[in-house]
């Protein structure tokens, strides 16, 4: 989550709708007093997040997430430190996108 914050913002996006297909990332933002455990990573997100203009945090199940789980598949297996989705993204991505707007 803290990358894709750190994207939106770096990239000056507005309007963002963040998605989850893991209902600990909503309870993180719901109530972050209850997950001290992180350490100051989750505050650390919602400072970020303050700086953007317009956002939103959306669970969503996780066949509706399909872009977001092989941008997220990619970064980790190809370790993608810097965020190549700003810069156009690979081919892959244009039709996934696609293929989403026409079945979503």
């Amino acid at each position: 989550m803290l990358w894709a914050v750190e994207g939106m913002r770096s990239t000056r996006q507005k309007n963002i709708t963040f998605e989850a297909n893991f209902e600990l990332a909503r309870e993180v933002f719901l109530y972050p007093d209850s997950f001290l455990w992180l350490g100051n990573l989750s505050s650390t997100i919602l400072a970020l997040l303050g700086d953007l203009e317009s956002w939103r945090f959306a669970h969503v199940n996780m066949s509706r997430n399909i872009p977001a789980t092989r941008i997220a598949d990619s970064v980790t297996r190809d370790n993608r430190t810097q965020s190549y989705v700003a810069r156009g993204g690979p081919q892959w991505l244009s039709q996934t996108l696609n293929d989403e707007k026409r079945h979503g």
